[in-house]
């Protein structure tokens, strides 16, 4: 009795696109890339100089197609969408409510985040709910790759008493505040800012007169006095 082999089922050939395919049919995109620019400044935001990203419990962390990269600018093709997202990254300050936002924002940036030039993050500090370790290293692992950015501040509030702002009393946040000193002094030519306290004017030591002042003694040893803002706490205000 002969042996038939079964031979395998061929599969469907993988589609491939022709010569034609890839040329560029869009008038659009044989632009000139100064004139494409121009046209990505009358359409991104072109009254805002910067831009507040934040996300909530209700909206899914990736879905900025509802908020920031809402204009139709971003959905016309990937190579559209990439440069208008550059535009995005190096013309408006980014100003971000979170480390939680960021990240997910940065990730959806992909590559743009090379060309982020202004980021401001607020980031509020909570008594006994410190910031998990894998979301700082992520955090910074993002920012690390922002090698166009000249301006970064950190907003940072207080929740919960006590208010002072020193390692002890912060515990395990002190990391947070570690790995933003670290990055600083690794990026050469960058201004920074920071900012302390700003969350709740109303959480005053009756032991202090000066609350800000008395609150940020610790953290102004780590960060610097000559890097410290007063007073304005814009983007962690928004909360």
């Amino acid at each position: 009795m002969p042996f038939w082999t079964r031979k395998p089922k061929k599969g469907p050939k993988e589609p491939k696109a022709t010569p034609e395919q890839n040329q560029i049919n869009s008038g659009f995109l044989k632009l000139p890339g100064e004139l494409r620019n121009e046209i990505y400044s009358y359409v991104i935001y072109p009254t805002l100089r910067s831009i507040t990203i934040a996300i909530t419990q209700k909206r899914k962390a990736r879905h900025f197609s509802e908020s920031v990269l809402n204009p139709g600018v971003f959905r016309i093709c990937h190579q559209v969408r990439a440069e208008a997202i550059s535009y995005l990254c190096s013309a408006k300050h980014l100003k971000i409510c979170g480390s939680d936002a960021a990240i997910a924002f940065f990730d959806v940036l992909g590559d743009g985040i090379r060309g982020v030039k202004r980021i401001s993050i607020a980031q509020p500090i909570r008594q006994g709910r410190p910031l998990p370790p894998e979301q700082i290293d992520m955090l910074f692992y993002y920012l690390d790759q922002a090698a166009s950015l000249k301006y970064f501040k950190i907003e940072m509030g207080k929740i919960g008493a006590p208010y002072g702002w020193s390692k002890d009393i912060i515990g395990e946040d002190w990391v947070f505040l570690e790995k933003v000193s670290d990055f600083v002094k690794e990026k050469d030519g960058m201004k920074f800012m920071w900012e302390a306290g700003a969350y709740d004017s109303r959480a005053v030591d009756k032991n202090w007169v000066l609350s800000q002042t008395a609150r940020a003694n610790g953290i102004r040893e780590l960060l610097g006095m000559d890097h410290e803002g007063w007073g304005s706490g814009d983007v962690i205000r928004l909360w």
